[in-house]
């Protein structure tokens, strides 16, 4: 059997014409190689079809132009994270494209978020950083959102994020336990649909906080500035937008000071040393549970997406393409930098999680709905 072995895999790898003539001088066997070579066959293509599909890709890009349409205003967390990825997303794009961002801030994000995915190009040029809230506000039916985030094409999440809330220090707050014993304080924030809003709404409902959330902020960043102006009481920023004002929390009596915090982010900042965090204020199962429903919007973060319709080549190519940037040692660094904690998903991994979140029972919805619409 050895030998015959070793004059069937000559055989194989002889060129189709050759094979005819090894096949005349041994009418005996003439039907063994073509089933080998026809096994072989199919181990063969893939490689071959994999590499003409990058090239594809590569063409398409190629003195193109992406644009990543963040749906918040210039300054703010999203904004500042999509121009740190726009400077080295390029280089792991086949082709090289350019990549820009563009600002169309409205409606808490959804504004971008619907023309992404129903106006925008459908062909791997455009991409934009969702706010993690927005697929609850799907699940609650918000009026006004024109998406489906089970049909977008998610493609990463850059990392997890820390929400925290703040009051001003001339308030008299001292801890989150003097707003569940009836002291008011008014935040600023974007609007349903973000964690600066969500998360002390729902701790009302879920903890008998006393937050009076005022909406309409352009970004998370103007919503602390106004805290530090008195023209609110307080906010929920993210701990990356927190970085790009540090005069407010550092120092033995800060202006503002943190009273509750909600991810695992940035848990070692002494800004936030022994601060609760929000998931051990909760004492009931309800309280646990709509707790659990608003996790989201702090875990998976930064998550981009791209419209449904794209080419499945250039899905894979994107995917790709923004799992290195955030692993990118450069990249970390910028990141860093500007107080963003550094945790890749991949897409599928993100799209699984806001699948879950439009799974969430219709109980915890109705009480979600009351108040985040």
């Amino acid at each position: 059997m050895r030998r015959l072995a070793a004059v069937l895999v000559p055989i194989v790898l002889l060129p189709v014409g050759l094979m005819a003539c090894a096949s005349a001088a041994a009418p005996a066997r003439p039907a063994e190689p073509p089933k080998v070579a026809a096994a072989a066959g199919p181990t063969a293509a893939p490689a071959t079809t994999a590499a003409s599909e990058q090239q594809a890709v590569a063409d398409f890009y190629r003195r193109k132009t992406v644009r990543i349409v963040v749906g918040y205003a210039a300054g703010g967390a999203f904004d500042v994270h999509a121009r740190v990825v726009a400077r080295h997303l390029s280089q792991y794009i086949p082709g090289n494209p350019s990549v820009i961002v563009e600002n169309r801030p409205g409606a808490g994000g959804i504004l971008a978020a619907n023309l992404v995915y129903a106006s925008e190009a459908k062909d791997g040029t455009v991409m934009t950083p969702i706010g993690a809230g927005l697929p609850l506000q799907q699940a609650i039916g918000k009026e006004g959102i024109q998406f489906d985030a089970a049909r977008f094409n998610w493609l990463a999440a850059g990392g997890m994020a820390t929400t925290t809330c703040v009051a001003r220090a001339d308030t008299g707050v001292r801890s989150v336990q003097d707003l569940i014993d009836g002291t008011e304080l008014i935040t600023g924030a974007i609007g349903p649909g973000t964690p600066n809003y969500d998360i002390p709404a729902v701790l009302n409902i879920a903890i008998g906080t006393r937050f009076k959330v005022v909406s309409g902020y352009e970004s998370g960043a103007k919503a602390l500035a106004a805290a530090e102006a008195g023209e609110v009481n307080g906010a929920c920023p993210g701990f990356d937008t927190m970085t790009g004002r540090p005069y407010l929390f550092d120092g033995p009596d800060p202006p503002l000071r943190a009273i509750l915090v909600m991810g695992g982010g940035a848990t070692d900042s002494p800004w936030l040393k022994d601060v609760p965090t929000v998931e051990s204020l909760a004492r009931t199962d309800e309280a646990r549970q709509l707790i659990q429903a608003i996790s989201t919007e702090v875990y998976p973060y930064y998550s981009y997406a791209a419209a449904p319709e794209i080419p499945a080549d250039r899905l894979t190519a994107l995917r790709k393409a923004l799992m290195d940037t955030f692993n990118d040692p450069e990249f970390k660094a910028e990141a860093e930098k500007i107080g963003a904690i550094v945790s890749p998903t991949p897409g599928e991994e993100v799209a699984r999680i806001y699948r879950q979140v439009l799974a969430t029972p219709p109980g915890a919805l109705a009480k979600l709905r009351e108040v985040l619409k």
